[in-house]
């Protein structure tokens, strides 16, 4: 680092230049701007985001048991190769079984 008398006088002129301060107030100026336009962005992305999540839900049809259950009941008959036989189908009021769950064959 040169600390003579000229090289001190340009560091002291750089430090008290108009134009190095108007470049330096314009460059925190464009990085303060861009930061609230991010800024800004993802607000506007998460409001929009939830916003369209409740109008989802909100225009969604009401699930009722009613509308889920099966209307009848279908039993398929497999040969010993696991081929499909018959298929039997016997409407809800009419069976005379209660539902059970699917469990895994062991």
């Amino acid at each position: 680092m040169n600390y003579g008398r000229k090289q001190t006088k340009r560091k002291i002129k750089a430090v008290n230049s108009k134009s190095q301060k108007y470049f330096n107030k314009v460059g925190i100026s464009f990085f303060k701007a861009c930061f609230v336009f991010i800024l800004f962005a993802i607000v506007t992305g998460v409001g929009a985001g939830i916003g369209a999540y409740r109008g989802i839900l909100d225009s969604a049809p009401e699930l009722n048991p009613e509308s889920v259950a099966p209307s009848g009941f279908i039993t398929t008959i497999y040969d010993s190769k696991g081929n499909p036989v018959e298929t039997l189908v016997a409407p809800a009021p009419t069976a005379s079984r209660p539902p059970t769950t699917s469990s895994p064959r062991i």
